[in-house]
């Protein structure tokens, strides 16, 4: 599921939610909490979390909460209250708790807090103990009074996360959130794994947009994520300066040895089909690509070859086929799969694919967790303590199993999420009692294969693929040898060879036929004019007894340097000392580039020759004339006549010599 599907699925239930805990609270809860007429209303969002923490570990420990001073609580005499709600159980009802609704029984409640002993610099700021019902808490003062407790309605074994009300009320007014609470006082000697992926991908603004998650992510070297980069999206961004920006911060983030640097194709290429129509080098082009992509833009480490990110069609072929380029682990959205992990009790192990036994093992992402962390801009801080409340339920949910669990999410880094939140929630993260922070490595290392009796093959939504139109493959096969051969002519300079093979993979996507053919046609056109660049001189040379040579001069326009072979091709020319007879090695290494190559005419006259500069490889034409050659003087074969009649007659006048000498004897 892309991140945008994640994002309006969340939103639909968000507004959902709200509408019930609205028409809930229409009906006297609400009044009752806050002692609030009926002409009381309630607002939307009005207020933010700031802060949260992450999680409590001791009986009495305070609660830190920091609240923006807006909407109702602006008005004189507003209150503040908070209401702790029984331990969540099913993550449905956690799930309708972070939405905004539930028909919880309160546990604990506290009196109005008077909003103007709790401000300071337009935040405010409440720090309650929160401790197990029969532990003694030691009082403290709050707004001139003894602070309230929030009890958790238990006595022992209560870890767990709770849901906690926030009610702020002023001015007829009153806004309320719903964030979690965990309480761990029993450190886990089986932590849940938590493998969180930030990935950079989107169109030519997605680099620029990614900044604010990788800012958050730099800001914490020491805890463990995963970077996930989509080559395209690097490509596509580098000029602009938002995307330099991104990529400076890419760079030190690739450094970190904390955090991993995972690769992905360069788009979301349909991977199965290119295997099924044997076009299997594109599939490691895809991977190559993404590489020479992040290497160009500076970032000093190579990115993970064994563990990747599914993007495209997730099919058992698309899993082969990674596997032929190395690849032996895999990242897919829990919704790919037939059966969503996320909604049943085993999930968190790694599997097989169905149909493909030999193909990398899988992780599923968790669906959930990725649509929450999709959307943070609303209340960044009250996004992380969802994300952080959810991953901590998690663990509660089965935290006795024989081996470890790992939770996987997948979150886009867009606008939409902020540095705020990233850094809240790599903070929660570390030293956390019951959550580790692993990169994508550790993870497929810590949970093996069918562990703790989970499915160890699950199938995909998707079922084989089914190979390319028989003309597209024609094509891709062509424009491949060409891009390939130009490629191998290339020695130095401004090479056009990513751009141009970018585009070609990209036409390796789903596409409609017509939108396929018209990347391909332009890839084509793309190559022509490369080829243009190139020209041989094709005026007339003399060639004369004295200067028994041809100068062949070539012109480029190109701003990089190729080698090449130029072929020389004649009837009535001969070649000396040259291998091959008729080839010479070729270096175009400025505008205009000439070599001499010795020759000989077998005739004066006009005399063809065909002049062609083959890339290095021998299948591409860079450039081709033909030449007209004048031959004067002597030609080799008069020189030769010439000779034999000097002979003869130098025979002949010793042979008279001789015999008048005899005969004066």
């Amino acid at each position: 599921m892309d991140s945008g599907t994640r994002v309006r699925r969340r939103l639909a239930a968000r507004v959902l939610a709200v509408a019930a805990t609205l028409t809930m609270l229409g009906s006297g809860a609400l009044s009752a909490a806050s002692g609030a007429t009926t002409r009381s209303s309630t607002t939307s969002a009005p207020i933010l979390l700031l802060h949260e923490t992450p999680f409590l570990g001791t009986a009495g420990e305070l609660l830190g909460l920091s609240l923006s001073k807006t909407g109702p609580a602006l008005a004189p005499h507003a209150t503040v209250q908070l209401t702790i709600y029984s331990r969540l159980t099913t993550r449905s009802a956690l799930t309708t708790a972070i939405s905004g609704g539930g028909t919880f029984g309160p546990v604990s409640t506290t009196t109005p807090l008077a909003v103007s002993c709790l401000a300071s610099a337009g935040v405010l700021r409440v720090a309650l103990a929160v401790s197990p019902n029969n532990q003694v808490v030691t009082p403290r003062q709050l707004c001139g009074a003894v602070a309230p407790v929030l009890r958790l309605g238990c006595t022992a074994g209560c870890d767990g996360v709770y849901p906690l009300r926030i009610t702020v009320i002023g001015g007829g007014q009153v806004a309320q959130l719903v964030t979690l609470v965990t309480f761990a006082a029993v450190p886990s000697s089986t932590k849940l794994r938590v493998a969180w992926v930030l990935r950079v991908a989107g169109d030519q603004s997605g680099l620029a947009a990614a900044r604010g998650v990788l800012r958050g992510l730099h800001a914490h070297p020491k805890v463990p994520a995963t970077l996930d980069v989509e080559g395209s999206t690097i490509a596509a961004g580098q000029p602009t300066t938002g995307g330099q920006r991104s990529t400076a911060l890419i760079r030190t983030i690739a450094a970190t040895p904390a955090d991993e640097l995972i690769g992905e194709p360069y788009v979301a290429a349909d991977l199965g089909a290119l295997r099924v129509s044997r076009l299997s080098t594109e599939v490691l082009r895809q991977f190559a690509l993404d590489a020479v992509v992040l290497k160009s833009a500076g970032v000093p480490v190579a990115p993970v070859k064994s563990v990747t990110y599914g993007t495209g069609p997730q099919t058992p072929t698309m899993a082969n086929a990674m596997a032929t380029v190395g690849v032996r682990h895999l990242i897919v959205d829990g919704d790919a799969l037939g059966v969503d992990p996320t909604t049943t009790l085993t999930w968190g192990d790694a599997f097989k694919f169905a149909s493909a036994p030999s193909g990398p093992s899988v992780l599923a992402s968790d669906t959930e967790l990725s649509a929450l962390s999709d959307d943070t801009a609303q209340d960044p801080g009250l996004a992380a303590a969802e994300v952080l409340g959810e991953l901590a339920f998690l663990h509660f949910e089965q935290p006795n199993l024989g081996s470890p669990r790992v939770a996987v999410f997948v979150t886009t880094a867009t606008s939409l999420v902020g540095a705020s939140f990233v850094t809240t929630v790599l903070a929660g993260l570390a030293h956390n009692p019951v959550l580790e922070p692993v990169s994508t490595s550790e993870a497929f290392r810590a949970v093996p294969v069918g562990a703790n009796g989970f499915p160890a093959v699950r199938a995909l939504v998707l079922g084989l693929s089914s190979p390319l139109p028989t003309a597209t493959i024609s094509e891709i096969e062509h424009l491949r040898i060409t891009t390939d051969s130009l490629s191998s002519a290339i020695d130095a300079g401004a090479t056009p060879i990513p751009s141009i093979e970018g585009e070609l993979l990209s036409a390796e996507t789903v596409l409609t036929d017509t939108a396929r053919n018209r990347i391909m046609n332009n890839v084509q056109l793309r190559l022509q004019d490369e080829l243009g660049d190139f020209r041989i001189y094709d005026g007339p040379i003399t060639l004369t007894e004295s200067g028994a040579s041809l100068p062949i001069t070539v012109f480029s326009s190109a701003p990089y340097t190729v080698t090449g072979t130029l072929v020389l091709t004649s009837p009535r020319l001969t070649f000396p000392g040259l291998t091959g007879n008729r080839v010479v090695d070729f270096r175009l290494g400025a505008s205009v580039s000439t070599t001499r190559v010795p020759a000989r005419a077998l005739v004066n006259g006009d005399l063809p020759l065909i002049v062609t500069l083959y890339s290095p490889d021998g299948r591409l034409i860079l450039a081709r004339a033909e030449i007209t050659v004048r031959a004067t003087g002597f030609s080799y074969v008069g020189v030769v006549l010439t000779a034999l009649a000097a002979l003869v007659l130098a025979a002949w006048w010793i042979r008279t010599s001789r015999r008048r000498r005899a005969a004066r004897k």
